[in-house]
């Protein structure tokens, strides 16, 4: 399930659309690949906020404030932000050299980006993923599955590099393309270099971060 940002003829069908990422459904992408022979960045992740809506039967939205937000005391994440959020929220930029537009890209509740956060709410949820999923006595996320989340989920397969095919919003992608693996939802280092990143070390930096 790919982005038009990395492949073109996704492009081609989100611009008729009328909206980056305005796909309604998988139906409507061509298949590029049979699944388990490649890796690719996807927008998996929004399906599974629509599964996480389907199961609980809260908004995306509510259930992340109430067991995501809420417990880790992140009082200024959200997909909807106060008039007083507004005013501290920074802009975000695409274009090239010369020629550069603003555009926050904000979006409804969905699992795959939209959200707007601090630094302060950020380092309170990578404190929780080094704790190993806990946060000052609270539980977010079971053991099992961080360890799920930072487990080599492709096998022998390797991150392959993604071509842009929206050069005004991102450069290719990513730098590490062709050694590291990904997990659930994050790409994991596969080797090691003196004084960077150690083996094992995880993350996604994301289009807007």
């Amino acid at each position: 399930i790919t982005y038009g940002l990395c492949d073109s003829i996704a492009n081609a069908i989100f611009v008729k659309s009328g909206s980056f990422g305005a796909i309604h459904s998988w139906e409507e992408l061509p298949l590029m690949f049979e699944t388990t022979t490649r890796w690719h960045y996807g927008m998996g992740h929004r399906y599974i906020g629509m599964i996480v809506e389907k199961i609980s039967g809260m908004s995306l939205s509510s259930y992340c404030k109430r067991f995501i937000f809420d417990p880790l005391e992140m009082n200024d994440t959200g997909w909807y932000l106060s008039d007083q959020q507004l005013l501290g929220l920074s802009k975000a930029y695409e274009g090239f050299p010369g020629n550069w537009s603003s555009n926050a890209y904000s979006h409804q509740a969905r699992g795959d980006g939209g959200i707007f956060s601090t630094l302060p709410d950020f380092c309170r949820f990578a404190q929780m993923l080094l704790n190993d999923g806990e946060f000052q006595g609270h539980r977010i996320i079971s053991k099992k599955m961080m360890l799920e989340m930072t487990s080599n989920q492709i096998g022998d397969l390797r991150i392959t590099k993604m071509y842009t095919a929206m050069p005004a919003l991102s450069n290719d992608f990513p730098r590490t393309a062709g050694m590291d693996v990904f997990g659930l939802g994050v790409m994991i280092r596969n080797f090691s270099y003196p004084n960077r990143r150690s083996k094992g070390s995880y993350g996604w930096d994301g289009l807007l971060n």
